[in-house]
């Protein structure tokens, strides 16, 4: 069998505040996922609004991935403990 890399290249970069709303299209694009086993006061970290976008851009760093052409494909967060970082919020 003879395979053939493909070179999807994928650009990541910090988020600026203004980039906050495709790191919520991106988080509420699965957010129905999971409605049937995540507690329902939880739920508000998946259908993310404006607010949490304020919110969470004040005590995470976002970085969003890029495709070739150029649109957001995927997204992550790190929130820093100490020496520690979390890191949440992944999707591709």
């Amino acid at each position: 069998t003879i395979t053939k890399q493909v070179n999807h290249p994928l650009h990541i970069q910090k988020a600026q505040r203004q980039e906050m709303e495709q790191v919520a299209r991106l988080i509420r694009a699965s957010a129905d996922w999971y409605a049937s086993f995540v507690h329902p006061e939880d739920l508000n970290e998946h259908f993310v609004d404006t607010a949490w976008q304020e919110r969470n851009y004040q005590c995470r760093d976002f970085y969003l991935g890029f495709n070739e052409k150029k649109q957001a494909v995927g997204t992550l967060s790190l929130q820093y403990f100490g020496p520690y970082a979390y890191i949440g919020y992944l999707y591709l």
